[in-house]
């Protein structure tokens, strides 16, 4: 990507005298040392600590290159750094200077629009928004909901192509800004140290790693020493996100989360913590703040991998009153550090059917689970419906799994579905994530709905690999077909429709 020169007016000069200056204090402090076969070092970039990790290059190579280094950093600041009231993006958002088009702002800005129009998950609009919270924390009053909806919607409302002329959107990353620098130093540092056999960079709640597998240990508290191990990666050629934690509002002794509904301009309440790994740090950034805003049926797509790339993987921390469960995606334990302790022997697919009504039923609530023979909670495969206030309908599901709150029902309840075929996948793991022995279980779907039946069934499972089954419900369910096969199946069939594609 091509970066636009430095503007040579002589008050802009003065603002890239007084950074360079501060980035040259911070590298006599924090000269590179070399600790074994690591070179460290660290200097401020975009509000935050750039931390620099080499391996295979020696001091005096990292010395030769460091000026250049450093040169980069300044002109991608000088684009998007809102510290710099001279930057390019302080720029357009107070008197509306266009960026140029081959510019590192333009490129963002892109980008980022785009994700709002595929996803819905993340918009760059809002920083009228967050004035008006910050505003709020400092007052001590709550912003008007509905005033903050009416504006949040506005600002979505234009175009891509005329919101750049929109003097009422003020453009604001986030952290997005610092993910966009990881990416162009990544590219930067392949370029002025080929020698390298692993690059390192973290900054913010972004870390990339290129060449050889790093360890990387996330930094969240647990109560559950069972599920400790899925916080330990072993990375190499990806980067790593989390959802954006720091930077909330404090109103009436009440923490707000910074993360804003894009199309409510409210805090997410109640959503997760989310990590995430994908290719590149923006598009692992950007994932792991959507996800934590969207509802969970949106999350398949956004982890599928379109467009080539390789699938990303999640990790859902979810708080619920009495525990702090971790929801991991199917590709996040192909990145642990224990793989192996993590593979069970095998899968099962379900297919059901919900039976077609008279037209005043509305659509079903329906719970399907696998349990011990001792009734003992195993895994939770589905849940549809999402007001709380039908659960109970679900009598045998509400009595064991949903009133004793096991489960954080928020993030696992998904939209209630018309009359159909469907099918779902058991990756063999408990809520837990660890795999299930080979063993005799029991599946359980229960259904019910307003101005219809209620219908339970219990069906025992064989969880070994080759077992199978099939039922039919009277009621409300219809066909009901098990196949157990062997994971190592399971991934070739997978492997081969994704080559297919």
């Amino acid at each position: 990507m091509l970066l636009p020169k430095p503007n040579t007016n002589p008050n802009n000069r003065q603002s890239q005298r007084l950074c360079c200056g501060l980035l040259g204090l911070v590298v006599l402090v924090g000269h590179p040392v070399s600790a074994g076969p690591t070179l460290r070092w660290q200097q401020p970039a975009f509000g935050a600590t750039l931390q620099l990790e080499l391996q295979g290059v020696s001091t005096a190579d990292f010395a030769r290159q460091q000026r250049q280094l450093q040169q980069k950093i300044t002109l991608l600041s000088q684009q998007l750094d809102t510290s710099l009231a001279d930057s390019a993006l302080s720029q357009l958002n107070q008197q509306g200077v266009q960026p140029a088009p081959d510019s590192a702002l333009a490129s963002l800005l892109t980008r980022c629009e785009h994700w709002y129009q595929q996803t819905r998950g993340f918009s760059c609009r809002l920083g009228s928004i967050h004035q008006q919270w910050q505003r709020a924390q400092l007052q001590g009053q709550l912003p008007d909901r509905v005033a903050l909806r009416q504006q949040s919607r506005q600002l979505q409302h234009p175009p891509p192509e005329v919101a750049m002329q929109n003097r009422h959107i003020h453009w604001n990353f986030r952290g997005l800004e610092q993910a966009f620098l990881l990416d162009e130093l990544r590219k930067w540092c392949q370029q002025l140290f080929p020698q390298s056999s692993q690059l390192k960079l973290q900054l913010g709640d972004v870390t990339v790693i290129d060449g050889v597998a790093g360890a990387v240990t996330l930094p969240w508290q647990i109560n559950n020493s069972n599920t400790a191990a899925l916080l330990d990666l072993s990375l190499q050629q990806v980067a790593l996100a989390y959802s954006k934690q720091q930077g909330g509002y404090q109103l009436s002794y009440r923490n707000y989360s910074p993360l804003l509904h894009p199309s409510e301009g409210w805090p997410v309440e109640y959503g997760p913590q989310v990590a995430v790994v994908a290719t590149t740090a923006v598009d692992a950034w950007l994932l792991a703040q959507s996800l934590a805003v969207l509802p969970k049926e949106l999350h398949p797509p956004l982890l599928a991998g379109n467009n080539g790339k390789t699938p990303a993987a999640a990790l859902m921390q979810i708080t619920t009153a009495t525990s702090t469960v971790l929801q991991p995606s199917t590709q996040w334990y192909s990145w642990l550090a224990e793989q192996q302790r993590w593979q069970p022997q095998a899968a099962m697919q379900l297919k059901y059917q919900i039976r077609p009504q008279a037209a005043a039923a509305k659509r079903p609530y329906l719970a399907i689970w696998v349990s011990t023979k001792e009734q003992q909670l195993v895994r939770q495969l589905s849940l549809q419906g999402q007001q709380a206030r039908w659960y109970q309908e679900l009598r045998q599901w509400w009595r064991r799994i949903g009133k004793p709150a096991q489960l954080a029902l928020d993030s696992l309840a998904g939209a209630t579905r018309k009359a159909g075929s469907y099918q779902l996948e058991w990756d063999g793991r408990d809520e837990q994530g660890r795999p299930v022995p080979p063993g005799e279980y029991v599946l359980h779907l229960e259904i019910a709905r307003e101005h219809g039946e209620h219908e339970k069934l219990s069906l025992p499972l064989q969880f070994t690999a080759g077992s199978n089954g099939k039922t039919n419900g009277r009621f409300e369910l219809g066909d009901i077909q098990w196949q157990v096969k062997s994971t190592q199946i399971v991934q070739a069939s997978s492997s081969r429709s994704n080559q297919s594609r």
